[in-house]
């Protein structure tokens, strides 16, 4: 949810965009003052740790025994053992959904901000 926000720096109030609630960096866009999200932990950003020749886009293949489910029920009706398994990666790929997913291309941060409500 967007709301306007009185910021010290600037007289005219800044649009809030964060889902979250985080405030992070301002900037001007158009004439209009948005307030980004804060910019996400280190270890949350893909590509962080690799050189920056290495700092390129790159799809985040699912794990090719998750993608034969077709649907929940699917889900559903495999092991435990199974679908623990891979808890960690579903909700990883959730909270990327629902936050945002940070990457980085040669040294400049980028951020596929989550569903705005």
């Amino acid at each position: 949810m967007s709301v306007l926000l009185n910021i010290k720096e600037y007289e005219e109030p800044a649009v809030k965009i964060c889902p979250n609630g985080t405030e992070g960096e301002t900037i001007e866009l158009g004439g209009l003052l948005i307030c980004l999200p804060k910019r996400p932990p280190k270890k949350q950003i893909f590509g962080y740790k690799e050189s920056n020749s290495m700092q390129v886009w790159r799809r985040v293949s699912m794990p090719q025994e998750l993608s034969r489910i077709k649907s929940m029920d699917e889900w559903a009706e495999m092991p435990r053992q199974f679908r623990e398994k891979f808890r960690p990666y579903i909700e990883e790929e959730f909270r990327r959904r629902r936050e945002g997913f940070g990457f980085i291309t040669t040294v400049q941060l980028h951020i596929l901000r989550g569903g705005i409500t």
